[in-house]
């Protein structure tokens, strides 16, 4: 059962986007014109988690395993071991849930050499099918750069997170 402040951010967040299909997200582009990779060896990937659904499941690149987090929001903090050139994101997540769907909402965070955390995109919403594993269009970095460390901050309608694959552009 819902607290009566998770309720509240629960129908904010819904009325944020009420106005969205899946026709109408901002700031994704296909990734059919750009090289995508995966996490570098020895990249470090953290946030808290339920069972064996751990963070590092989405540096496998297997879409059948994945980070859960049962939460309305949280964080994947993405640690290279080197400075790593990234101008986008290409996630794979899915929803397994009692509501028809859910709406993920993303904002990446960068830290460079000496650096604090800037935010480094634009927030973009997408909405996932109930039993849909999907691979979102990429999420463009609007300033990309060499970065030390990524943030992925998620939020859900559902109170539930979810992402089976991670890669870079």
């Amino acid at each position: 059962m819902l607290t009566q402040n998770q309720q509240t951010n629960n129908s904010a967040f819904r009325s944020n986007f009420s106005n969205h299909n899946s026709s109408r997200i901002f700031g994704l582009t296909s990734a059919s014109s750009y090289e995508v990779f995966p996490l570098p060896v020895n990249t470090s990937v953290q946030a808290p988690y339920s069972e064996n659904y751990i963070p590092e499941n989405v540096k496998d690149t297997n879409i059948n395993t994945y980070w859960y987090n049962p939460s309305f929001a949280d964080s994947l903090d993405i640690q290279f071991p080197d400075a790593t050139n990234v101008s986008g994101l290409y996630i794979t997540t899915h929803y397994e849930g009692g509501a028809p769907g859910v709406f993920y909402s993303f904002v990446v965070w960068g830290m460079k050499y000496g650096g604090a955390y800037d935010q480094v995109s634009e927030p973009v919403t997408y909405y996932v099918k109930n039993s849909q594993i999907l691979t979102m269009p990429v999420i463009r970095l609007s300033k990309p750069g060499a970065f030390l460390t990524l943030k992925l901050e998620i939020t859900s309608d559902q109170g539930f997170i979810a992402i089976n694959d991670l890669k870079l552009l």
